[in-house]
C-alpha cells in the first residue's frame, strides 16, 4: 500500500452538506422547469407501453368472437392503464387525463 502524499496530511477542508443540498435541490428543480421536454414523452411512452400490455394480457385471456367485441378488451385495457396512471402519477392527473378524453369525444 503507497502513503498518502505529504499535501493531503493535516486538516481537511469540510464543505457544509446543508449548502450542497440546497444548491442541487435549486438545480433540480431548474432542469426540471425549463427542460419539461425531456421527462414528457417518457411519461407518455410509459403510458402507451402499459395500455399495450393490458390489452395483450387481456387479449390472453379473452378472445372476441366477433369484431364487434373488441371493445370489451380495449375497456378493460383503458381501466388498467387508467390505474397504472393514478399509481404512479397520482389521482389528479388521472382526471386531468380523462377530462381531456371527454373533451375530444
Amino acid at each position: 500500500m503507497t502513503p498518502a502524499p505529504e499535501c493531503l496530511d493535516g486538516e481537511q477542508p469540510r464543505v457544509d452538506s446543508r449548502t450542497g443540498t440546497q444548491s442541487m435541490r435549486a438545480l433540480l428543480r431548474a432542469c426540471l422547469e425549463t427542460h419539461t421536454h425531456c421527462y414528457k414523452p417518457i411519461i407518455e411512452t410509459r403510458i402507451k407501453l402499459a395500455f399495450a400490455l393490458a390489452r395483450q394480457w387481456f387479449g390472453v385471456y379473452i378472445t372476441p368472437e366477433e369484431p364487434n367485441d373488441e371493445w370489451l378488451l380495449d375497456g378493460l385495457a383503458e381501466f388498467l392503464s387508467d390505474s397504472f396512471i393514478k399509481r404512479f402519477l397520482g389521482n389528479n392527473e388521472a382526471r386531468y387525463r380523462r377530462f381531456k378524453v371527454c373533451l375530444i369525444y
